[in-house]
């Protein structure tokens, strides 16, 4: 009798380390991103902004399309492109059910410079086409000015210039949106 419990016990407390390995295993692999601090977030200057609707029984927000980029200290890299909104003195928001494209990537730095590899990573109701030349990429940024907690003031990528993202009312939803579609 005392040796089936022990043997019980046994495979009891091997079921329970292995399901325990498993898990810890599971997570090293893919570690969650830590949550988004505005100083390392950047969005397209410039943004193109749109009126909004003259009917009053509409939203009365304009619209833009924006490329928001984050650049995680651990060398990670993700960015979107959504359509924002924007009331009157307010911080911008994510325009839900619009769509949006994701790409995900790495950065690293050499002085002024910043190497940003990524490649196409998700995206929901198309809003761009991709090409196959889009789908993996690597470029070269400037970082100018300095700007304090984050890498720089501005950065100058192929594609255009970025400034410091100042505030996103959803960016709870903005960071759900990026780590749900890796």
């Amino acid at each position: 009798m005392c040796q089936l419990k022990c043997n019980e016990m046994r495979v009891f407390r091997f079921l329970v380390l292995s399901t325990l390995f498993v898990c810890v295993a599971g997570r090293a692999e893919n570690p969650p991103q830590p949550r988004i601090d505005l100083n390392w977030v950047f969005i397209t200057d410039q943004l193109t902004w749109t009126a909004p609707p003259k009917d009053p029984e509409l939203p009365q927000y304009e619209t833009a399309l924006a490329k928001i980029v984050v650049f995680y200290p651990s060398g990670d890299y993700v960015d979107g492109v959504f359509w924002v909104g924007r009331y009157t003195k307010e911080p911008i928001f994510i325009l839900p059910g619009n769509g949006f494209a994701i790409r995900r990537g790495h950065w690293s730095r050499n002085g002024n410079q910043i190497k940003v590899k990524s490649r196409s990573s998700y995206s929901e109701k198309v809003i761009l086409t991709p090409t196959p030349e889009s789908s993996s990429s690597e470029e070269m940024w400037v970082s100018e000015g300095i700007a304090e907690g984050r890498i720089c003031a501005r950065l100058k990528a192929p594609s255009g210039m970025y400034i410091p993202l100042a505030g996103l009312k959803n960016l709870s939803e903005f960071e759900s949106i990026i780590n749900a579609s890796r």
